[in-house]
């Protein structure tokens, strides 16, 4: 299953250079893996010191060693990994919607 593989992994990386809010860090966070990524998009408020790492040289050499640093040298603070993943949950993301779209019709 999708939970057996990021729970088994050691690091969730997305070495994409255009992305907003990238799902499988999401996903990585839900289920406790430290995640590695460009300073892209929205990436900076997913992943932070605690939880893993954001490169901002967009080349390979610096996303292996902030990599590197994740897997060898850091340890992840679970409670952040869990507040993010709660944070960005679909549900949460669903619910903040709701709020502004409630706010605006009573409006």
């Amino acid at each position: 299953t999708l939970a057996g593989y990021f729970s088994a992994s050691d690091v969730v990386v997305n070495p994409s250079v255009m992305e907003n809010s990238p799902l499988n860090v999401i996903e990585g966070l839900t289920y406790g893996t430290p995640a590695g990524a460009f300073d892209v998009g929205g990436v900076r408020e997913l992943i932070t010191d605690d939880c893993g790492a954001v490169v901002r040289d967009r080349s390979p050499a610096a996303l292996g060693a902030a990599l590197e640093d994740v897997l060898f040298e850091r340890t992840c603070d679970r409670d952040a990994l869990k507040r993010k993943a709660e944070r960005h949950a679909p549900a949460a993301v669903l619910r903040q919607y709701r709020s502004i779209y409630d706010e605006l019709v009573a409006s």
